[in-house]
């Protein structure tokens, strides 16, 4: 959510972490048709960001507000005209526990839910929640599923179909 959350937009060339207590922009160069592991990590009030295991400039405050009342968004503000135009894998959200906590070498394999996982998706042929809060996912836009993986050598599951 724009308004009263936290959200990561990112382009070609810059990824931008915000929220209510602060905005954090990164140069980054981003390649087409290249997979990127991206994790914001919050530990207290200190958040780092991580792309592809290696954080990203200096730590930055996570101590802002979190509107719980509005709904949780992946590829999309809460402005309809706002889409991201790219590919989401393995999108796993971690509340109490600092997933990384240095730089790592990013899996090479699915997601699996750890402690704390409050939402794991984004890997497998349909939209749902792999956590075990198996929250229920209402997909908009022309969002579909496709038969690619960034993990080289795995395949997904059949069927595969567009939302």
């Amino acid at each position: 959510n724009s308004s009263a959350g936290y959200f990561i937009r990112l382009d070609t060339t810059i990824i931008c972490f915000y929220t209510s207590a602060a905005t954090v922009d990164r140069t980054y160069s981003f390649a087409q048709n290249t997979w990127y592991h991206i994790a914001v990590v919050s530990s207290g009030t200190t958040g780092t960001l991580y792309i592809n295991g290696v954080a990203q400039g200096a730590t930055f405050s996570t101590n802002g507000t979190q509107d719980t009342t509005d709904p949780f968004l992946i590829g999309r503000t809460t402005t309809l005209t706002n889409y991201f135009t790219g590919y989401i894998s393995n999108l796993r959200v971690v509340k109490g526990t600092a997933v990384y906590t240095a730089n790592f070498t990013p899996p090479a394999a699915p997601l699996t839910p750890i402690v704390n996982t409050n939402l794991l998706t984004c890997q497998s042929n349909s939209f749902v929640d792999n956590s075990a809060n198996n929250f229920a996912i209402t997909v908009a836009g022309n969002t579909a599923v496709q038969k690619f993986s960034p993990f080289a050598g795995t395949t997904l599951p059949t069927p595969y179909y567009s939302a």
